[in-house]
């Protein structure tokens, strides 16, 4: 009896281990400071995208997927070194970020915009709610999250030839207390991420001085996406597999309402 039971448990042990290594790994990088998307919360990745990361990649058996959330600089470099199978939610900038290869279906919509102290903005002779863009906007000072390409090469070309000074700096909730203290005059990001993390600092601060500040410019939306890396692919031979079977749950969540009750969801556990 006890032989027969050693040898169950080997075959036992012998089956989960061949079982764990048929599982792919697969490393993902995503940004530790764009809330409500992406953003540590105690020492954990958390956010929008990493929820729906997570729904998307739980009905993928096939694969282990670990995800670590680093300053958007560091990610984007180990996507480019290889030693990071992919990285989310890169905007599309094939030119500035040859090394990211694959792109998924888009994931969800982001509005660029211009949030700015209308106090501030005052002390350069413009009135938001008359102002024209770019014209009326000389000599701004702009925060914006470092690493970040919102807007693209476009808007840059637009800044600078209009002599908007842009601050590549920390993320949303520090940049939008340096706009409310007046050390900026506007600051760039997308809507959501600003109304989400406007409506936590009312909460959570507030003796914040936010009454003046709002929307003045928006921009053309930008796609979010899941995006492998080249040279990580050089070994992991798997990445279009991958990608196809992504999609493929990405449309059905999306078709079937899923991806935006997970939105909403995700929306009102911020606002409670």
């Amino acid at each position: 009896m006890t032989r027969l039971f050693l040898i169950c448990a080997v075959i036992a042990s012998f089956a989960v281990s061949s079982g764990a290594a048929e599982t792919i790994p697969l490393s993902l990088v995503t940004d530790d400071n764009h809330f409500p998307y992406a953003y540590l919360d105690q020492g954990k990745p958390a956010g929008l995208y990493v929820k729906i990361i997570e729904t998307i990649t739980a009905r993928m058996p096939g694969y282990s997927v670990r995800i670590t959330a680093l300053p958007w600089k560091r990610a984007l470099h180990l996507t480019e070194t290889g030693e990071a199978s992919g990285i989310f939610p890169p905007h599309y900038f094939p030119a500035e970020r040859p090394y990211l290869d694959l792109y998924s279906d888009p994931i969800l919509s982001e509005t660029p915009i211009l949030q700015c102290n209308d106090a501030t903005l005052a002390a350069h002779g413009i009135d938001r709610r008359k102002a024209v863009w770019p014209r009326d906007y000389t000599g701004i000072s702009v925060a914006t999250a470092m690493g970040t390409h919102m807007g693209g090469d476009q808007l840059r070309k637009i800044f600078d030839a209009n002599g908007v000074k842009l601050f590549p700096t920390a993320g949303i909730i520090e940049n939008l207390r340096e706009l409310a203290r007046g050390r900026v005059d506007c600051l760039l990001n997308d809507r959501l991420t600003v109304r989400a993390a406007t409506t936590w600092l009312l909460k959570t601060e507030p003796n914040l001085p936010m009454t003046t500040l709002a929307e003045a410019v928006s921009f053309p939306v930008e796609q979010s996406y899941l995006a492998l890396s080249g040279p990580a692919a050089a070994r992991e031979h798997f990445h279009q597999t991958f990608l196809a079977e992504f999609n493929a749950i990405l449309r059905r969540l999306r078709e079937n309402g899923t991806l935006d009750q997970i939105v909403e969801d995700y929306l009102k556990q911020l606002s409670s």
